[in-house]
């Protein structure tokens, strides 16, 4: 944990130093660069148990979300910049698949690259595109720990479970991501609910005139984990 602080505290030094001699260009380039370390794809765990430490990132309405608040369910972090036109283009697939399963309890987090000044810019995304999920700011340290450490490109969407743990990755998008993000979505709420079902205590059907029969709770199916 020591070496990973040591490592973020480096490149965030270097990140400044860079800011202050880069060009307009560089800058902005710089803005989505994130540094090179070592994957940890978890979610914090609310009590601190977890090697990830607590994040919080700003949403567009001024408020603060802390990212353990999503540890214990299927959720994604889809980063992305307002300007780019590829996640124009995979903006309306992440609010079909959200629309799809949003009743079951599955969540989006959307996190821009834009400087916070631009919020304007992140709200015209946002009322073009449709998103009907929570969207802020993104983050050196979401940046540091939850995009890929060999790859710039955005957008990128990260797909966790409800252990908190990293299902799978993404960099850009298509109609095949959104289909394999989809099908992975709905394996891991199928497998959560029927792990709920077989843990939950067993109640006896109260007497009513007419014959009915308890329906048995569906065997516990354990959910599926990919590689990235």
């Amino acid at each position: 944990m020591l070496f990973r602080n040591l490592k973020l505290i480096a490149f965030v030094v270097a990140l400044l130093v860079f800011a202050a001699t880069a060009t307009p260009e560089q800058s902005q380039a710089a803005s989505i660069i994130p540094p090179v370390l070592e994957d940890i794809p978890e979610l914090p765990a609310p009590d601190g148990s977890s090697d990830t430490p607590e994040i919080e990132v700003v949403m567009l309405d001024g408020k603060k979300l802390k990212l353990s608040s999503l540890r214990g369910k299927v959720c994604v972090i889809d980063m992305f910049a307002s300007w780019c036109p590829h996640c124009q283009d995979h903006a309306p697939h992440m609010v079909k698949v959200y629309n799809q399963f949003k009743a079951q309890g599955f969540e989006i987090i959307s996190l821009a690259t834009d400087q916070k000044d631009k919020i304007a810019d992140v709200k015209k995304f946002v009322k073009d595109y449709g998103l009907n999920y929570p969207v802020g700011f993104l983050t050196n340290e979401v940046m540091a720990y939850y995009m890929d450490s060999h790859s710039h490109n955005i957008p990128q969407v990260v797909l966790f479970g409800k252990n908190g743990k990293m299902l799978k990755r993404w960099i850009g998008w298509s109609e095949e991501r959104t289909t394999e993000l989809t099908s992975l979505v709905g394996e891991e709420l199928k497998g959560a609910a029927s792990t709920s079902s077989t843990t939950a205590p067993e109640t006896k059907p109260v007497a009513a005139p007419a014959k009915e029969t308890a329906a048995k709770p569906a065997a516990a199916k354990p959910p599926t984990r990919r590689k990235k």
